[in-house]
């Protein structure tokens, strides 16, 4: 089992949010894909019916998108340790028991090895939410570390997948609606 945390996500600096505001940051990032979607609603809390049971979602985003309708799980974990493959498992069979298209984690502790092989191969969007500038995105390579981790002290989000190389690649999602909507509709390259 890979429990490893590659760089530069070992080095981003925590996020210092409560949970409902943390909540209400991600959300704030997909409303960035408003000019781009149709109809896009994002709702807190909510309770989802399938034939298996009942899920408790932190978050949906709901919107129409080339004449599609689309509904994508959202769950935010707030935590101190690096997320496992099994968190991203379990995001997975919500996505299947609920029938939703797409599923995003975000979280504001790094994501080992495993939960990006894993997410990257189901199409689930990871995004790690920390408290470093821009700069920490300027690395894409597993064991490169970023130029510099100075705390802004403003939220700032990437969306992170593991390139063709075994690489790490990021996309910075503030002010950024098409890194959104790529976010929000990007399905996994199947080789």
């Amino acid at each position: 089992m890979d429990e490893t945390v590659p760089r530069p996500l070992e080095l981003a600096l925590p996020l210092a949010l409560t949970p409902r505001q943390f909540e209400r940051y991600a959300a704030d990032v997909l409303d960035q894909a408003t000019p781009a979607v149709d109809d896009l609603r994002v709702t807190f809390n909510e309770r989802i019916s399938s034939h298996d049971g009942t899920y408790d979602i932190d978050a949906t985003a709901r919107f129409t998108f080339a004449g599609m309708d689309f509904l994508i799980l959202v769950e935010c974990k707030r935590h101190r340790h690096p997320i496992k493959r099994e968190v991203v498992a379990a995001l997975h069979d919500k996505i299947r028991s609920t029938g939703a298209q797409k599923g995003i984690l975000f979280s504001t502790a790094p994501f080992q090895s495993g939960a990006l092989r894993y997410a990257e191969e189901h199409g689930i969007a990871l995004v790690h939410v920390t408290d470093a500038g821009p700069t920490y995105l300027v690395r894409h390579i597993l064991s490169a570390p970023p130029e510099s981790l100075a705390s802004t002290g403003t939220p700032v989000s990437h969306s992170w997948r593991v390139t063709a190389n075994h690489g790490l690649e990021g996309t910075l999602l503030d002010d950024n609606a098409a890194g959104v909507l790529d976010l929000l509709i990007q399905v996994p390259d199947r080789q």
